[in-house]
């Protein structure tokens, strides 16, 4: 952070540098700050984590019913 508080990164980038992270590594490095931390719990990047990590393809639907 600057001076006056302000991050030096935008959430945006912060977000696509964890994407590129492990499951492990994302609950690691949301633990150095508040604005990584809020980046580590956004809902957008488990689900790209979960996906990954699982091998499940993002088109395959969330509920049985939903197949039909």
């Amino acid at each position: 952070m600057d001076d006056e508080g302000n991050p030096f990164l935008p959430d945006s980038i912060i977000y696509q540098i964890f994407l590129s992270l492990s499951h492990e590594d994302v609950l690691a490095t949301g633990l150095v700050c508040h604005q990584w931390q809020a980046v580590s719990l956004d809902e957008f990047l488990w689900k790209e984590l979960f996906y990954r990590y699982y091998q499940v393809a993002p088109d395959v639907p969330h509920h049985p019913a939903a197949a039909s």
